[in-house]
């Protein structure tokens, strides 16, 4: 059963005296072995959609329709792929510190809205890059262009942050972390017990050298064999998070260490499932079919 909120999907939920709950979906009762599963986030208000405008209340009703899901998400709570517990800190930084006991390296990492912190931590690591801490998009103000847009990695350098004010940088936390000379990269697909690792050659474009998400069309993404040893630091990561499924960003340096940059719990795959002939769909559904099944 799939509750498109974008459709409209008809959903109700009741609760009687005794406290029992019961959920329809298009009508039809909820019974049986549940899974989950939220793939569609939550589009920001008041951009176009398949040519339509978004209503004056989309915001309200997106907040209502992310409200319904966590709803679900209580009364299923062992059935939520990717569970509740999973989806307590996935910001990048907390990530690190997870991933570092699982034996990657990881970047050094600076969040602050203090401008002389920031200037002592360019002294320590003189070659910086600057991300977005939420991962969150940002709404054009032009109306004629209302399309949100994320906030791709860039360069943060120091004649950029000395001119920068104390007023601009203190008006919300910075993320700012050592930009590791790369070799290559990965994208590596987990799914249940399965991965799927592909090998970027990022450093072959100049708009793809800070983050290969500016150049996917001209890039290659071909499956590549992760050794043991990065297999294990992986699941130890998982199995950290009690995470189901993800989607993993790695550096391979030039003396061949891995570092750990990422994991994007909602991280789009399809493109890559091309790329290995419906693989990682396969995985999906035998590894869904599987929970469904050992919950009856």
């Amino acid at each position: 059963m799939v509750a498109d909120y974008l459709a409209r999907t008809p959903v109700r939920v009741e609760v009687d005296e005794a406290g029992a709950f019961s959920v329809w979906i298009n009508q039809e009762p909820v019974t049986g072995p549940v899974l989950v599963w939220d793939r569609l986030k939550m589009w920001i208000p008041d951009i176009a959609i398949s040519g339509q405008q978004r209503s004056a209340h989309a915001h309200y009703e997106s907040q209502e329709w992310g409200a319904f899901y966590n709803l679900l998400t209580g009364f299923y709570a062992d059935d939520v792929v990717n569970s509740r517990r999973s989806r307590l800190c996935m910001i990048k930084p907390y990530q690190q510190t997870v991933a570092a006991k699982a034996g990657f390296l990881v970047p050094a990492t600076c969040v602050t809205n203090v401008k002389k912190d920031v200037i002592s931590f360019l002294a320590r690591e003189p070659n910086l890059v600057m991300k977005s801490l939420s991962a969150g998009q940002v709404i054009p103000r032009s109306e004629e262009n209302p399309i949100p847009y994320n906030v791709m990695t860039m360069k943060a350098g120091s004649d950029v942050l000395h001119a920068a004010s104390a007023d601009a940088i203190g008006r919300c936390p910075h993320f700012l972390q050592r930009n590791v000379a790369k070799s290559f990269e990965l994208r590596v697909v987990v799914v249940g017990e399965h991965m799927f690792a592909f090998r970027i050659d990022s450093q072959a474009h100049k708009t793809s050298e800070l983050d290969w998400r500016n150049a996917i069309q001209h890039l290659d993404f071909d499956p590549f064999e992760l050794p043991n040893p990065v297999v294990r630091k992986i699941r130890s990561f998982f199995d950290t998070y009690s995470l189901f499924t993800g989607s993993l960003d790695l550096i391979v340096d030039e003396y061949d260490r891995y570092w750990f940059l990422e994991c994007n719990e909602d991280g789009q795959w399809l493109w890559l499932d091309y790329v290995v002939d419906g693989a990682i769909s396969d995985a999906f559904a035998s590894a869904l079919s599987y929970r469904l099944t050992s919950t009856e």
